[in-house]
């Protein structure tokens, strides 16, 4: 009875060793990825009230100056009324947002930093009365103007004062996640609460637009880039003219642009390590990407996370969206025209990062391309290729097409099980690995007692 005993003994702490083993490693994706920036402000913080939401006042006071000066011609008694209207205006606005909204805002930076901790590719914003804010960014609204555009930093930095498009009168803006959106029947502007803060401008006619940047905020040319600008000091970017256009002026206080029919006006922030793929050599491809994306060479950039929480950046006329599975990607795109290439930053939590990745394009097998140089400069008359880059917090892959119409890319972990075809998201049953470890609880007992009683 004894040996009876201590084998049930053994049995029953490995069946409960294994339970503990599933129970801490099974913690779901979105409990580490909260959507509601109010998950992580803390509930005793009450009653917030609004303060100067620039990093700089004096500086913003003076670049606002500037700004309805040279507009509207006043004096300075004129102008000083004007700011402090402006100042009370602002004020009123934020008092009137909620109280979930003022805690996002005042708190945005401890939002970035458990962005970080999760290495996330992908933001939420929330707009309420001219004010924007999420994971990455945040900025103000004004009358058509973007207002203290900021990245948001353990320590915030502002990369533009304004930026002010000639002749826009859009409608109220739109938020999508992490996609805010604003368009009159000329112009669009989106800005993404992601790593990159992509901030972009697409003409249909010709247009004006006049980025004044920030203290400690830098501008210059490529030498061997006409279009592309490089923005450092506190924080490294580029802007980047798709399209038709030119730079008009480039100073440490104004980039100005003229965009051209259906150009396009592009800034984004270098990635940092903690909330990107973190791939070697990543700033060199970024640099090369950012002249793909100039040459017209790039139809879309998207960001994938699981739960189906997905970013999508488009720099050509298409239609994109994609779908994230158990271990696999779909992307299906509508667009014409010549050959491009899509870019796809994927989280380490999406695939099995540990098993061969196999891209397919419309079910069929594609070859790897030589390098990033190679899949970059896809022509028409060449085969669609594909290329992995990994990096420590997940994959970049590049899927170079020669030719545009309806097309579907999967990406997917090699011997995996197969991803269903619905379009549905696999979902795992609640308490499924609790009702095993339970069943193999039972069978292991009747084991032990069947056993005991053929030796006694």
């Amino acid at each position: 009875m004894k040996r009876r005993g201590s084998i049930l003994i053994c049995v029953l702490m490995l069946v409960v060793s294994s339970y503990m083993s599933i129970a801490s490693t099974a913690v779901p994706f979105g409990d580490k990825f909260g959507k509601d920036l109010e998950e992580i402000i803390p509930e005793e913080q009450t009653n917030i009230s609004w303060t100067i939401p620039f990093e700089n006042l004096t500086k913003f006071k003076n670049r606002w100056w500037e700004r309805f000066a040279s507009r509207f011609g006043m004096n300075e008694s004129e102008l000083e009324q004007e700011w402090n209207e402006w100042q009370r205006k602002w004020q009123e606005r934020f008092n009137e947002t909620s109280e979930s909204f003022k805690k996002a805002w005042k708190n945005a930076t401890k939002n970035f930093q458990k962005m970080k901790q999760n290495h996330s590719f992908i933001g939420r914003l929330n707009y309420e009365n001219g004010y924007c804010v999420g994971n990455f960014i945040k900025f103000l609204f004004d009358e058509g103007d973007i207002v203290d555009y900021t990245l948001i930093r353990d320590e915030n930095v502002t990369v533009f004062d304004f930026v002010h498009i000639s002749g826009f009168a859009p409608g109220e803006p739109e938020t999508h996640g992490s996609v805010w959106k604003v368009k009159d029947s000329d112009t669009t502007v989106e800005i993404h609460d992601n790593p990159i803060a992509l901030l972009k401008i697409k003409a249909v006619s010709s247009i004006t637009i006049d980025l004044n940047l920030a203290d400690n905020i830098f501008a210059s040319s490529y030498k061997n880039s006409s279009n592309i600008i490089k923005i450092y000091g506190e924080i490294e970017g580029k802007i980047i003219l798709a399209g038709n256009g030119n730079f008009t002026e480039i100073s440490n206080d104004t980039v100005s642009i003229s965009v051209d029919n259906e150009g396009m006006l592009l800034f984004m922030a270098s990635p940092l390590p903690d909330v990107s793929i973190n791939v070697n050599h990543q700033e060199e491809y970024e640099e090369k990407l950012a002249e793909a994306i100039k040459n017209g060479k790039v139809c879309a950039r998207l960001m994938v996370q699981p739960n189906n929480e997905t970013d999508n950046m488009i720099f050509s006329d298409a239609n994109i969206s994609c779908n994230t599975f158990k271990n696999k990607i779909r992307v299906i795109l509508n667009s014409s025209g010549e050959g491009k290439v899509v870019v796809i930053d994927v989280h380490e939590d999406v695939l099995n990062l540990s098993k061969d990745i196999v891209v397919t394009l419309d079910n069929l097998t594609i070859p790897m391309a030589k390098d990033y140089d190679d899949i970059l400069n896809i022509e028409e008359n060449e085969t669609a290729e594909y290329l992995v880059l990994s990096g420590a917090n997940g994959i970049q892959v590049l899927v170079a097409i020669p030719s545009f119409s309806t097309h579907t890319i999967e990406i997917y972990a090699s011997q995996s099980p197969a991803a269903p075809e619905t379009g549905e998201e696999i979902k795992e049953t609640p308490g499924f690995e609790i009702a095993m470890v339970l069943i193999s609880l039972v069978a292991a007992i009747i084991l032990v007692l069947s056993i005991s009683k053929r030796r006694y």
